[in-house]
């Protein structure tokens, strides 16, 4: 049998029989006994990629599995590109889900739990409200009886009306004031005092006072009459005459009442070494860098 194309003798296939093949056009052919020039097309191979080598039917085999390992789309380094290329795009895809679940949860708890409140966070808030309403006011009231921390007090609204001895912690102010503008012409009566003082505070004034402990006058500790200070006769010292000395530049007052007024002074005088006083029932004794000696 010849080759349709190039006319040469074909060489029967040994591996299939039903084959020749065809050693200058390097094709395979189906085997006939006879073939007619009209009938030429119906022994060709229409698949083209039947390509063979030549040779014996092992060679042919071998060939073939060469040609089909060596091609490019069957080249390992290709599909190990191809699974490094997966591989990255699915990586940058789990970064991007991180990311926007970092900034999705982080808008979601600020939209979503804006409204949302904890009762104890209502509970705090609200002991925070009260506690910047007492820091605007100054006040800062330690217990409603037994006594009061340094601050501004409403009298009849914050603190009773009454008379209150103040403890000094360092250098202490207080006042008395008809509102709490601290306009000089808003005060009533005011002084500074470093171990202790007594006040008379009345309904509708402000008492305001720094660096000290508000007690009142019959709850408050007892006072150290061997130093410097206010005492009232009759409860802090006894009615009588009474020596005092000096401790630097010393004054001394005597006054009727604790309102510190002008109306309640008694008496007032700035001395050096020894002074003897007479003091009454009732009447307060305020010493400044001076002291009782007997």
């Amino acid at each position: 049998m010849k080759c349709p194309r190039c006319g040469d003798e074909l060489r029967r296939s040994k591996k299939d029989p039903t084959y020749g093949l065809c050693d200058n056009c390097r094709k395979k052919y189906k085997w006939v006994e006879e073939v007619f020039d009209d009938d030429l097309d119906d022994y060709y191979d229409d698949d083209d990629d039947d390509d063979v080598v030549i040779g014996d039917d092992d060679d042919v085999e071998e060939s073939a599995k060469t040609r089909k390992y060596n091609s490019p789309a069957a080249r390992p380094k290709k599909k190990r590109r191809g699974l490094k290329i997966f591989l990255i795009v699915l990586a940058l895809l789990i970064v991007a889900g991180i990311a926007a679940f970092i900034i999705w949860g982080g808008l979601d708890k600020l939209i979503f739990n804006k409204d949302k409140t904890d009762p104890n966070t209502i509970e705090q808030n609200d002991t925070d409200e009260q506690t910047d309403a007492n820091t605007d006011t100054d006040m800062k009231q330690t217990d409603s009886t037994d006594e009061y921390a340094s601050g501004t007090y409403l009298v009849g609204t914050d603190i009773p009306a009454g008379e209150y001895v103040l403890i000094a912690d360092m250098a202490a102010y207080f006042e008395r004031a008809a509102d709490p503008s601290g306009e000089l012409d808003s005060i009533i009566a005011n002084g500074n005092f470093s171990t202790n003082t007594i006040v008379t505070i009345s309904d509708g004034e402000y008492f305001i006072f720094s660096s000290s402990t508000a007690y009142p006058i019959d709850k408050a500790p007892a006072l150290d009459t061997t130093q410097q200070g206010m005492f009232k006769a009759g409860k802090d010292i006894d009615a009588g005459e009474y020596t005092i000395r000096s401790d630097g530049q010393a004054s001394y007052q005597i006054a009727s009442d604790s309102t510190h007024t002008l109306a309640s002074l008694v008496s007032q005088e700035d001395f050096e070494g020894d002074k003897s006083i007479t003091v009454s029932d009732g009447q307060y004794l305020i010493l400044t860098e001076a002291h009782i000696v007997q």
